[in-house]
């Protein structure tokens, strides 16, 4: 009996530190944690919001990259934060954030919400901060997670440990950080920021680095070279022919390889694809991998595929393919617009055939890492493709539109691209049984 007793006079210190520590919990929890979001996180970006975005792209791209110099790039309120959504969601680690970005003098402030677990218990941790931005320096003024406001002792710190926390673990975000060393200067205006970037060519070493940290990981890498010998190896034995002959022996090894060891059929669609559009555009894979030293590939190969009987269209539809694979439809269909709106205004002018190469290399590399069982299904059906025309439809019989489009908000640009997506959608790759 009195061992009993000894037993539960320890046991209750112990039970009552556990409940303090519960408390303790459920009160910072309580704090930290809302129900709602502060910050509205749309699914998507409509039509609108994402022809504004490449008309912002195509207005405030560098006019060159030969040389250095500094570029002041003014954007209204609404357009920074249009441009901040869209880049949230390009990066796979960070795209359920939503965020909004409020300029003003002397503070101006960042609010942002991230979504932390799902359904019913789906809550929010929302953060507000406020930044002052004086001539070349920024600083953290003030920080509140939820309704707890950090001590101003953590505002100095706070930022620094956050970019050494992002480098070390090779975070996505980290990557933004970085380039953000371009930006030499913000100015406050009175409904936006004017951004001074300055384009140095000693940087971009380091941004292509950056860029294969981002895009390429070890698995991937070594996929990568293993498909780009392989497109290498079908154009020296076969020369330029048509593009379905690289397609159909890429994915028939990816789909040999895909179950053996770590090999999953999304990456090895992913691999394959990249390796193709490294391959049409005549850059050596060593160059991404940072090997470049140890490259057997001596000059960039002459025998590059053809679609549709052109070498251009084969371009147009591999590199959206991987961007697509890579990033998802959207950045893939902002990056593919930008360039024809850029021609149809700087350039050699709008061009159905490119865009009709572009939504179907997209469909393509959308469909071919969706999911496990589509990437398998993939695999299987382009490993028999015998012809272009089984995925690409012929730009020849397109309808040209009257009028150059604008912009991809233009009435003429919807219907040109709902015709194609029609007719891409009813070829044979995507209705094989």
């Amino acid at each position: 009996m009195k061992s009993t007793n000894r037993e539960s006079g320890s046991i209750a210190p112990l039970l009552l530190i556990l409940l303090s520590v519960a408390a303790a919990v459920t009160i910072v929890l309580a704090l930290l944690l809302d129900r709602e979001a502060k910050v509205h996180i749309p699914d998507t970006l409509d039509a609108s919001a994402l022809s504004r975005i490449e008309q912002l792209i195509v207005e405030q791209s560098p006019a060159t990259l030969s040389r250095s110099g500094e570029q002041r790039i003014e954007l209204t309120t609404m357009e920074l934060n249009l441009l901040a959504t869209f880049l949230l969601q390009s990066l796979p680690e960070v795209r359920d954030i939503a965020v909004q970005i409020l300029p003003a003098r002397p503070l101006s402030r960042i609010e942002a919400s991230i979504p932390v677990g799902s359904g019913r218990t789906r809550s929010y941790v929302n953060l507000s901060a406020d930044v002052r931005i004086d001539d070349e320096s920024m600083a953290l003024s003030r920080l509140q997670i939820g309704r707890l406001r950090l001590p101003d002792a953590i505002n100095a710190w706070l930022p620094a440990a956050l970019q050494d926390l992002a480098q070390q673990h090779g975070f996505g975000g980290a990557q933004l950080i970085e380039l953000g060393d371009a930006v030499s200067r913000i100015e406050i205006l009175d409904d936006g920021v004017a951004i001074h970037v300055t384009w140095r060519l000693d940087a971009l070493p380091q941004l292509q680095q950056q860029a294969r940290r981002f895009l390429l990981d070890r698995a991937t890498r070594e996929s990568v070279l293993h498909y780009y010998g392989l497109a290498h190896d079908i154009g020296r034995k076969n020369g330029s022919h048509g593009l379905h002959q690289w397609l159909a022996q890429l994915f028939g090894s990816a789909r040999r390889r895909s179950g053996q060891g770590d090999h999953d059929a999304v990456r090895e669609n992913h691999s394959a694809l990249l390796a193709l559009a490294l391959y049409v555009n005549q850059i050596d894979p060593y160059r991404l991998t940072g090997d470049s030293s140890d490259s057997p590939y001596g000059s960039p190969t002459d025998t590059p595929p053809r679609l549709m009987g052109r070498r251009d269209l084969a371009r147009h539809f591999l590199t959206s393919a991987a961007i697509s694979a890579s990033t998802g439809r959207t950045m893939a269909d902002i990056i593919a617009n930008s360039k024809e709106l850029h021609d149809a205004k700087h350039g050699s002018g709008f061009n159905v055939a490119d865009v009709a190469a572009n939504r179907a290399g997209i469909r393509l590399g959308t469909e071919s890492v969706s999911s496990r069982a589509n990437a398998v299904t993939m695999q299987r059906r382009l490993e028999s493709v015998q012809e272009d025309s089984l995925f690409m439809p012929d730009p020849r019989s397109a309808q040209t539109p009257a009028n150059i489009p604008a912009s991809t908000d233009d009435d003429a640009f919807r219907a040109l691209a709902v015709y194609l997506d029609d007719r891409i959608n009813a070829l044979w790759l995507y209705n094989e049984p």
